[in-house]
């Protein structure tokens, strides 16, 4: 429940058929669904003793940049393996969670159970589920309502061999000419409104603003050869000369000659 009110615009589906992800538990009898899955092992031994050893994350995107060194969990029944499992996470030699991909779906196995774990705690563990709920969600051909900002890189599921059509205006409501237009890599490089469609379908609706500084934008940057000339030029660009350097310097001659006075005063004053 909790990581369904997590997801945006995540609903609940009578059908585990028609649903694009299902959250289910395992008791050592039934298969997993023909259906994408977040699939837990539910254990009703309560006492079970925790599982001990090294914790060690395999590389790959669902586990990059996640810290699972404070995972606790508890001995439980283990899924049955197979050898193109994808296994994310050991502890010692059993495998924690695995990522199963079959011909028609992915499923994110969890070889424990989380309520007899400190798993909902851990950041690690709510943003590997974000990310595999993620990854169905960018494979879905569905409209997407965007703000994007300018030449941002766009990446929305489409299908194959029907070809995109491509509209965008200006703030004003203006046609923007095809030739300002991208294609399907990134955004138009102004302000304005962006719509994709394939066939009758619209894919994406998007509002796309200008979100960084003019000198942020670095997309025309290109090496230069770097003179002497360009450099001294670039110093004195940026150099701004004190305008009150001349009263420094009469202030200065002043304690000199202020100095000079009295040093010469106590000078004449030892000779007598």
């Amino acid at each position: 429940e909790k990581l369904l009110h997590a997801l945006d615009s995540a609903e609940t589906a009578a059908d585990s058929s028609s649903a694009d992800l299902s959250v289910i538990p395992w008791k050592g009898l039934a298969n997993l669904p023909s259906t994408n899955s977040i699939t837990f092992v539910e254990s009703s031994f309560r006492d079970a003793p925790s599982l001990k050893g090294s914790i060690v994350a395999e590389p790959h995107p669902l586990t990059d940049g996640l810290n699972w060194q404070s995972l606790l969990a508890r001995t439980t029944l283990s899924l049955d393996t197979l050898p193109t499992d994808k296994v994310l996470l050991w502890q010692d030699k059993r495998p924690l969670i695995l990522l199963r991909q079959s011909a028609t779906a992915r499923h994110l196995l969890l070889n424990f159970d989380p309520a007899l774990s400190n798993a909902d705690k851990l950041p690690a563990f709510i943003v590997l589920l974000h990310r595999f709920a993620e990854s169905i969600r960018s494979e879905k051909i569905a409209p997407v309502s965007e703000n994007l900002e300018t030449n941002q890189p766009i990446d929305i599921a489409t299908a194959p061999d029907i070809p995109l059509t491509i509209t965008a205006t200006d703030p004003a409501g203006e046609p923007i000419p095809p030739s300002s237009i991208p294609n399907l890599q990134s955004s138009i490089p102004r302000p304005g409104f962006l719509t994709i469609r394939q066939g009758e379908q619209t894919l994406l609706t998007a509002a796309v603003h200008f979100g960084d500084p003019r000198e942020a934008d670095f997309s025309a940057c290109a090496p230069v050869p770097l003179e002497q000339t360009a450099h001294t030029a670039s110093i004195e660009r940026h150099t701004r000369p004190d305008p009150l350097w001349r009263l420094w310097l009469l202030i200065l001659l002043a304690a000199l000659l202020v100095s000079w006075k009295y040093s010469s005063r106590a000078r004449l004053i030892t000779d007598h």
